[in-house]
């Protein structure tokens, strides 16, 4: 019942208003031109059937575009003809405008196109029957032309193919062309009616080059892994564009990088190209649609096809065991060109340099596009926004117009640094010292980078560099004295950091650093000043700042003013360690309560941590909660069985309650993990001497003297000890 209401609705809609569809006279040949909403015109010609039951079809033809035909559908409603294309059946793919709508008036059909909706352009053709002889043979003259120019591309019916196998043969031919070293092929290139002599230069995967002459006027193509640039000698200017795809495989056959980037293989179709019989297979990838046609006896690429660019291969040869054509044509919707070629051979001699703008023609670079100060601005927003990556492309597009600029490279190398791209970042500053070698930041910057790598000795070379070409430069001193510091020598890192303090007394690290120093060499009055200096100075990490009093403080055993410190620290940077110093500082403080809530808190975190359920069994044998104490021993020793001071814990704990037995054994396993601790057998010791057994507890105490445990009276009475 749903179709037959369907079918009525259309019934009614095409004979119940009062239409009189047959009186629109269609059939026939109608010629004229579409123009597109750019103004750019092409010729236009419909082959049209009668309206049957207010349906029309036909084909039309676009000749001076590729030569393409395509077959229509649509209907007549109120006398205004309606239709769209379906199919194409010659030329090239791509729909000049999904729908066509007008009206016949006096052998004239005329309207307008649209695409979703939005109006793309207008045509208007004569029927044929009011066109003159001598208006008709220019039309026909017209496509012939264009065939000529164009070919003849005819698409057939679909058919079945193995893709799997058409696939992993366009790899091995994409394969053997990327194992073939640098080549150049020289012949004869024509580009409408002009024919220049031309050199083509290559080096798998990014390198090509061509080089055109014509009268005296030399012409230049090339691109590399980032841009593509272009000389006209005649203009004297070079034009340089920057490439979107820079992926690995850009010199890939269309078919391979469509496979390669997730194209759909949509259909599969006979079609002939100048009479070589292939398969057109249709790759679509959401609206992105590539057509790419294959030789059906060996698979061998014959024609590709991807936004209204055709390139045409003819005479396939074997070349170093990869695939070259005699002649390439190159087809866009307004010219044509051609290459020949006579001769093609391997040129060891060639280089990635030959590929680059040479310095002669850098100062002729157009600049009436995007400036590279464009490509700067972008770059920084990107920096300053952390998306470093982004701030990496637009720095390389500003180098790419002009490699003069040393600031472009200085950027791109702290870019680099920022994600760890530690080997890239100082290319990029020998880039820039070469620009400018007596800037003490570029040499300073390279020894930061050196010793992120840990590479100390040569990091300080650099940072020694930096001193050299501006003895006043006082972040050179200030990372010679970090790198001092990591050997240990703290006085001659302090030196260096007074240094640095001499000449910049306004940079809160420098004192903070010189703070530490001081504090390792036991200065702790002098290092407080410095770090009570960098908070005045609105030194960043304050966290740090409080955190390195607080590690003073406790070092003096003013544990309560320590914890207060560490507290601090935590209040600004919510970091474990910080935490973790507020609890020993509590715990040494015989705050004992204190301490047990924020070690169970940085458990609630830190689950698997040996270490924090240690120090909790710590606080609960203090508050003589033995229990308590064995409970987090236990965890400790479950997390890190090899720690023979956590089953000497325990066992003390064990000692308490009376569980003696327990007790010898957990001291047996913490001599067996740690033999030479004389404390673990003086304890045993003291459980045999409480059980009287006074046998085995002189045997234990023996031991434990053995390993430097210092003789007690008790034990010289017990087992007649000798005294020293």
């Amino acid at each position: 019942m749903k179709h037959w209401f369907i079918y009525l609705i259309f019934f009614t809609a095409f004979n119940g208003n009062g239409q009189n569809c047959k009186s629109v006279k269609t059939d026939g040949k109608w010629y004229g031109e579409f123009v597109n909403k750019y103004g750019t015109s092409y010729t236009l010609v419909l082959e049209l059937d009668k309206v049957k039951k207010c349906r029309v079809s036909g084909v039309i033809r676009w000749p001076g575009y590729f030569n393409s035909v395509a077959t229509i559908e649509g209907n007549v409603e109120d006398e205004v003809i309606s239709f769209s294309e379906k199919n194409t059946i010659q030329g090239y793919f791509a729909s000049k405008s999904p729908v066509f709508s007008g009206t016949i008036s006096n052998g004239v059909f005329k309207g307008t196109t649209a695409d979703r909706g939005d109006e793309t352009g207008s045509f208007e053709v004569t029927n044929s029957e009011f066109i003159n002889e001598e208006d008709l043979s220019k039309y026909r003259e017209l496509t012939e032309s264009n065939q000529d120019k164009f070919g003849l591309t005819v698409v057939g019916d679909k058919v079945s193919i193995d893709t799997a196998k058409v696939i992993a043969q366009q790899y091995i031919y994409d394969s053997a062309s990327y194992n073939i070293g640098p080549m150049r092929a020289e012949g004869i290139s024509s580009y409408g009616d002009i024919e220049f002599d031309f050199t083509m230069s290559l080096i798998y995967p990014y390198w090509l080059r061509t080089d055109l002459e014509f009268s005296g006027v030399t012409f230049v193509n090339s691109s590399n892994d980032t841009k593509t640039w272009s000389y006209d000698s005649n203009e004297d200017k070079v034009y340089v564009s920057e490439l979107e795809d820079t992926s690995e495989y850009r010199m890939s056959t269309h078919f391979v990088k469509s496979h390669r980037a997730g194209y759909a293989i949509n259909s599969v179709k006979f079609a002939s190209v100048d009479g070589v019989p292939t398969y057109r297979f249709h790759f679509q990838k959401e609206e992105d649609i590539r057509m790419i046609y294959l030789d059906t006896s060996d698979f061998i690429i014959v024609r590709e096809e991807l936004n209204s660019q055709i390139q045409q291969y003819n005479g396939p040869f074997l070349f170093e065991g990869a695939l070259w054509m005699k002649e390439m044509v190159q087809m866009d919707d307004q010219n044509v060109s051609k290459y020949a070629y006579d001769t093609v051979y391997l040129d060891n001699s060639l280089t990635k340099d030959f590929f680059e703008i040479p310095d002669e023609l850098k100062l002729k670079i157009d600049r009436s596009g995007e400036f590279e100060s464009d490509f700067y601005t972008k770059a920084e927003e990107a920096y300053a926004e952390g998306n470093y990556e982004s701030a990496i492309e637009f720095y390389t597009k500003a180098i790419n117009i002009n490699s003069n600029n040393v600031d472009y490279y200085y950027s791109r190398a702290m870019s680099k640094k920022s994600i760890q791209d530690y080997y890239g970042a100082l290319s990029d500053l020998e880039s820039a010292l070469q620009l400018s070698p007596k800037t003490p930041l570029y040499h300073n910057q390279k020894g930061t980078i050196k010793y992120a790598l840990g590479d100390y000795a040569n990091a300080m070379k650099d940072f020694n560099k930096a001193i050299e070409v501006d003895s006043s430069y006082a972040m050179g001193y200030y990372n010679l004295g970090f790198s001092v510091a990591k050997s240990k020598d703290f006085r001659g890192a302090k030196n260096y950091f007074d240094t640095a303090i001499k000449f910049d007394s306004t940079n809160g690290g420098f004192y903070f650093n010189r703070g530490i120093m001081l504090a390792e060499l036991g200065s702790y009055d002098s290092a407080s000043t410095d770090y009570l200096k960098t908070l005045q100075l609105e030194y960043e990490d304050k966290g740090a700042v409080y955190n390195r009093i607080g590690v003073i403080r406790y070092r003096k055993e003013e544990y309560k003013e320590a914890a207060a410190m560490f507290d601090s620290a935590y209040s600004f940077e919510a970091k474990p360690t910080y935490l973790q110093n507020v609890a020993y500082a509590n715990y040494y403080d015989e705050n004992y309560e204190g301490s047990i809530e924020l070690f169970e808190k940085l458990i609630e975190d830190f689950p698997e941590n040996h270490a924090y359920h240690n120090n909790l069994g710590y606080c609960f044998f203090n508050i003589e909660d033995y229990d308590g104490a064995i409970f987090h021993f236990d965890k400790a020793i479950e997390l890190h069985k090899s720690s023979g001071q956590y089953y000497q814990n325990r066992a003390f704990a064990k000692s308490k309650l009376g569980k003696y037995t327990e007790a010898i054994e957990d001291f047996s396993q913490a001599i067996r993990l740690d033999p030479e601790e004389s404390e673990n057998y003086y304890q045993v010791g003291q459980i045999h001497e409480l059980q009287h057994n006074k046998f085995d507890a002189c045997i234990y105490y023996n031991k434990a003297i053995e390993f430097g445990y210092e003789t007690t009276d008790e034990m010289t009475e017990l087992c007649q000890l000798k005294k020293d």
